[in-house]
């Protein structure tokens, strides 16, 4: 797996995601006031189109 470094701040810090952080995930994206911004995006197969 290829190393990415962490944005460090004084209060948190930013990573990609990685199966381990799919259980919190699964937490965020159930809460309807913590996912009401995010945008998702599913896998569509090669033959679609815009």
């Amino acid at each position: 797996m290829k190393y990415f470094k962490k944005l460090i701040g004084a209060k948190c810090y930013l990573s990609p995601i990685s199966p381990d952080d799919a259980e919190q995930y699964c937490e965020w994206i159930s809460d309807a006031e913590v996912n009401r911004f995010m945008v998702f995006s599913s896998h569509r197969g090669l033959s679609w189109k815009i």
